[in-house]
């Protein structure tokens, strides 16, 4: 077992060397050469060195890397994405893919269970940054759905703080069923850390939440 565990800890640093690459090679310019980020907020994020949940709207596949390249670098390097397990990992060779690319975690969108949630405690547990997408599936109409409780649940069992983001202009450039997207700017608007408050529900806190990412997002507007 003292064995196994080295070779698993160089294994893990391989596959963290090999997405820092990738990212800065291949994502970063990728996502330069489609659309123009521009992001507000980021300053929120100036001093956040422990685990933190990052919750967005979603309307696009355009909004994980436009939110990824939007990070600064010490975040983007300890960032894992929570990924639909039916679309994402759907294949092994599309999970592996988006597993080394953004750190990938396959969650189950329609009703996470206890394994889903209990490897996203895992991954804030072990200082990473969460990314997710409350609402389970890309918008079809620019209207955000309600949010599921997964995040407000790991905030309130982890402690981390929730980071809010409104993603404006992802659906536009490339809507659900595009294959490529148009050239544009797509605006990220990071807001203020939330905390579960004491006796918060899961419930309240992500009401709480679905109102300052609509904020952000602009949603309904």
């Amino acid at each position: 077992m003292a064995a196994a565990e080295p070779a698993a800890t160089i294994r893990d640093m391989s596959h963290h060397l090999a997405r820092t690459l990738l990212q800065r090679l291949v994502l970063l310019p990728a996502v330069g050469a489609v659309c123009r980020p521009a992001c507000t907020g980021a300053s929120r994020l100036s001093g956040l060195t422990g685990p933190a949940v990052v919750v967005a709207n979603h309307s696009s596949h355009l909004d994980c890397p436009v939110l990824l390249c939007a990070l600064p670098a010490t975040l983007r390097r300890r960032t894992v994405v929570a990924a639909a397990a039916d679309y994402f990992f759907s294949t092994r060779l599309r999970g592996a893919a988006v597993r080394l690319l953004v750190g990938a975690l396959p969650v189950e969108r329609r009703a996470p269970g206890a394994a889903s949630l209990d490897a996203c405690r895992r991954t804030l547990s072990d200082g990473n940054v969460l990314v997710m997408f409350p609402e389970g599936t890309r918008s079809r109409d620019g209207r955000m759905a309600a949010f599921k409780r997964g995040a407000a649940w790991l905030a309130i069992e982890t402690g981390a703080p929730i980071i809010p983001v409104g993603i404006r202009g992802a659906s536009t450039l490339m809507p659900v069923g595009a294959t490529l997207p148009h050239r544009g700017t797509v605006e990220v608007h990071i807001g203020a850390p939330l905390r579960a408050q004491p006796a918060e529900s899961a419930a309240e806190l992500t009401a709480r939440l679905q109102h300052v990412v609509g904020r952000l997002a602009g949603a309904g507007s």
